[in-house]
């Protein structure tokens, strides 16, 4: 018959049990984004993994502190700790009350910035919106612009802490290298508190305690090796001369090797079209299906205008 005081049971559903958290920093360097936060009363977590929707990814803001240096304002998320074990925890999506996007419709999907930017895509009911106070833009850019950064390398246990998690893992009959896999918090708190006499000099370092000794425990999550990730290619079309942008300070420009204006896509209902290999614009069609001639005016002819003819 398995037996448990309400001690017992108190302890393990306050180990297995989620956490909400306040998110201090996010670090979006590592291949998974990771941030730090608090969770109950005097309990910090630092490099708690974060896992994006694929294809979609933010960096929330830094959370405000007051003079004392704690948080009083910050994004919030919730954590799971696998196998109930603390020291092992995984945050789940974030949300911030400071710049959250509120009052929409039923249906309505939006991205934004903070509540500084007035940044938004916002799909409505009539429409989609592209807001922005300085800029919208849309451009090609190079093949290739995305090419992933170098990997980011994480921070690894000492030494000492190495040996001494072997020798816990072991002493409980644990067969698995990763630092924190299977062990009880309780006992976790006993191996830091060993770790923390070593590393101040309190005795001499164990060396290798676990049989054998060796290379010491490794974080064997998948793709910690791999050559991942992609970085940002807005500031790859700066020079590019395909593009479409609106600009507080420049008005709307388009810019390609052929800019057509039509009222469909078929060729009789082409107001305007510019063709970059011979420098004219086409008035009223396009140059691959009708005639044109140079535009005259009051002044004399157009140097670079054509307008379509019978």
């Amino acid at each position: 018959m398995h037996r448990q005081t309400p001690k017992h049971s108190a302890t393990r559903g306050y180990s297995s049990g989620g956490s909400r958290a306040c998110v201090d920093q996010v670090d979006d360097n590592s291949l998974m984004q990771e941030h730090s936060g608090t969770m109950m009363a005097n309990e910090s977590r630092s490099g708690t993994e974060s896992p994006q929707n694929y294809g979609f990814t933010s960096v929330n803001m830094p959370a405000d502190k007051g003079p004392d240096g704690k948080i009083i304002a910050s994004g919030e998320c919730t954590l799971q700790h696998i196998g109930g074990n603390r020291s092992h925890t995984v945050g789940g999506p974030m949300d911030d009350r400071r710049h959250r996007l509120r009052g929409l419709s039923s249906g309505d999907v939006a991205m934004n910035r903070t509540n500084n930017d007035d940044m938004q895509i916002h799909l409505a009911g009539d429409g989609i919106y592209h807001s922005a106070p300085q800029m919208v833009r849309m451009q090609l850019v190079p093949a290739g612009s995305g090419k992933a950064n170098p990997p980011q390398k994480k921070a690894t246990a000492s030494q000492t802490k190495q040996s001494v998690y072997e020798a816990g893992a072991f002493k409980h009959g644990i067969n698995e290298r990763r630092l924190w896999a299977g062990l009880e918090p309780d006992i976790q708190r006993l191996l830091d508190l060993e770790v923390d006499l070593l590393e101040r000099g309190s005795r001499p370092t164990v060396g290798t305690l676990a049989t054998g000794g060796g290379g010491g425990a490794q974080d064997s999550s998948p793709g910690r090796s791999l050559k991942t990730g992609q970085k940002a290619v807005n500031g790859a079309g700066k020079d590019s001369k395909d593009f479409m942008h609106v600009k507080q300070s420049d008005g709307t420009w388009s810019s390609g090797k052929k800019i057509r204006l039509s009222k469909s896509k078929e060729d009789d209902d082409v107001l305007h079209e510019t063709n970059s290999s011979d420098g004219f614009d086409y008035c009223g069609g396009t140059p691959a299906k009708h005639k044109f001639a140079i535009v005259l005016t009051t002044a004399g002819p157009c140097k670079n205008v054509k307008g379509r003819i019978p």
